[in-house]
């Protein structure tokens, strides 16, 4: 049993209720009872302004400076307290927007009609519900799933990981990109648009049936063969008389061109030695790492004993001699670098002058042999066609291979997509979960107030019989949010369910509600039912269900 007293909270200014289980508020139209209800729920979700737009059910629908506006006309606060015993649960104090209490009686915005599910948009209402009836898929779920769809390997552990690093929908979005991503690289490939039948049977333009037993190898080998082909035509090919003539001069140069190479390669041969004489007297100068002493200002060496200590010795070198050392060195340093440069230069003369030798050796031997030749320029330009198409074949291979294992990855890629997505996995999971809700928590609501059963389906519509919420009338809509709240205050073990607007029911769908509520053994409810006269309010003590509240300017007081 709840007791709850409110003070000041908009059209409420005093109200002392008890929930044993069930409290009805009865009364005209704006004497405060939803005022009353909204308070009640205030308190129990833990939200000071308690008003929400569906479209942003986790944030208030006013602001903290309009807290002056949720108090009754005339007084400078407002509260309200739910007790039991002398244990306060839950309360809410107005301006300040404070909320306190031990949290025992702590209720979704739900059940307490702050927020309605059936206004939620499709990917919200399916977030609801799947978190409400924990239906996201399982590991195990997962692994089924890919293997129905023939999928393994890497595909199948880039979606895991996916999923484990970002959750579902990430995941989802990044397969949807990737798979973007192919068909652009398709397109790219084949200069067409993507379509998924066409990207199963396309072939570049040109393409003939012999192509499709050709791997890329075999064309390759191909066009290998073919490219000899053309340079032992370009080998047969006859010299003609302005190239022979060119040849003849060329060759005469063979002479000149040998001597020319040895004399450059004597100057290199001695330009090397010379450097190699030059690092060694570099290498050959070594300065001893002695100090002067602080003391004497004798000449010291610093070295390990057969114990790793550092010991001091005297040096046989002078400071002076150390210093004229290292002039040595710095000049053997400059006498190296200068042979280098000797050596790089006539290393290169050199390389040319081999060049010009082997030139002229090659117009020697192409002279020698130019009588021999007897092939011709169709030859040549047969041999290169032949080349050009078997290039054109080999690209067009390329071309369809490529294409065929992008359209594979895209078809692989839309498989995971297609798990990953809200329509997927996760709402095959959910559409089990909803026909056990359906069955084990909406149907037995329905059955004891005599309503049509109330369903989601696998649309997550919702149904009373078989009609869509949508084409109810009011009073029809109002049996299906009531079920709904119950069914849903159950799973997410809201102690108590506010009920505001019973009045939309008639006289059957009243004693229908109530019958439903009376049921109800471990939770409480609050009804708000607009009234024109105390006398037709029903008398809930009476039946043994709970208690029965006339409201009237603000102020509730128990019908005897």
């Amino acid at each position: 049993m709840l007791n709850i007293r409110i003070r000041g909270f908009r059209g409420a200014e005093r109200a002392d209720i008890t929930l044993a289980p069930i409290a009805l508020l009865a009364g005209k139209n704006r004497m405060g009872k939803s005022s009353m209800c909204q308070a009640v729920a205030a308190a129990l979700a833990g939200q000071p302004i308690p008003f929400f737009r569906a479209s942003k059910p986790d944030k208030p629908a006013l602001t903290k400076t309009a807290a002056k506006q949720l108090l009754r006309g005339g007084m400078d606060k407002g509260f309200i307290e739910v007790k039991s015993g002398d244990d306060v649960l839950a309360k809410c104090e107005w301006p300040s927007l404070t909320a306190s209490g031990t949290g025992d009686a702590a209720c979704s915005k739900i059940a307490t009609g702050l927020i309605n599910p059936l206004d939620f948009e499709d990917a919200e209402r399916q977030k609801f519900f799947s978190e409400l009836l924990q239906s996201e898929p399982t590991a195990e779920d997962l692994t089924v799933a890919f293997k129905d769809a023939e999928l393994e390997g890497s595909v199948v552990t880039e979606a895991t990981l996916a999923l484990n690093v970002n959750g579902w929908d990430v995941a989802h979005r990044t397969f949807k990109e990737e798979g973007a991503k192919l068909k652009g690289q398709w397109e790219a490939s084949s200069g067409t648009k993507y379509g998924a039948t066409k990207a199963a049977e396309w072939h570049p333009e040109g393409w003939r049936d012999d192509l499709d037993s050709l791997t890329l190898e075999e064309m390759g080998s191909v066009c290998t063969a073919a490219q000899q082909a053309v340079e032992r035509a370009l080998g047969a090919l006859a010299v003609g008389e302005a190239e022979r003539e060119a040849l003849q001069v060329k060759a005469k140069e063979e002479d000149a061109a040998e001597v020319a190479r040895s004399k450059a390669d004597a100057i290199a041969q001695e330009a090397r030695l010379a450097h190699t004489a030059a690092v060694a007297a570099v290498n050959k100068i070594q300065i001893p790492s002695a100090l002067p002493c602080p003391h004497c200002g004798a000449t010291i060496d610093a070295r390990h004993n057969e114990n790793d200590d550092i010991v001091f010795e005297k040096s046989s070198h002078s400071m002076a001699q150390i210093v004229g050392l290292r002039a040595d060195l710095d000049k053997a340093r400059q006498v190296e670098l200068g042979t280098r440069k000797r050596a790089q230069e006539t290393e290169t003369l050199f390389n040319q002058a081999d060049a010009h030798y082997q030139q002229v050796r090659g117009s020697k031997v192409k002279l020698s042999t130019a009588d021999q030749r007897r092939g011709n320029q169709d030859a040549v330009d047969l041999a290169r066609d032949a080349l050009a198409g078997h290039q054109r074949d080999k690209a067009r291979v390329e071309a369809r291979l490529r294409c065929v294992d992008l359209q594979l990855r895209v078809a692989r890629n839309q498989k995971v997509v297609d798990i990953l997505s809200p329509e997927g996995l996760r709402r095959q999971k959910l559409a089990k979960a909803l026909s056990a809700f359906n069955k084990d928590r909406m149907a037995p609501l329905c059955t004891s107030a005599g309503f049509e059963m109330v369903s989601v389906d696998e649309d997550l519509e919702v149904l009373y019989g078989s009609r869509p919420y949508f084409l109810l009338s009011a009073s029809e809509q109002y049996r299906v949010r009531a079920v709904l709240q119950l069914a849903i205050a159950a799973l997410d073990g809201s102690p108590v369910v506010i009920l505001d607007g019973a009045d939309m029911l008639d006289q059957e769908g009243r004693e229908g509600l109530f019958g439903m509520l009376a049921e109800q053994q471990d939770r409480g409810f609050l009804v708000g039912m607009t009234m024109d006269e105390a006398t037709q309010a029903p008398n809930l003590k009476e039946a043994g269900m709970g208690t029965t509240y006339w409201v009237d300017g603000g102020i509730a007081k128990e019908v005897s």
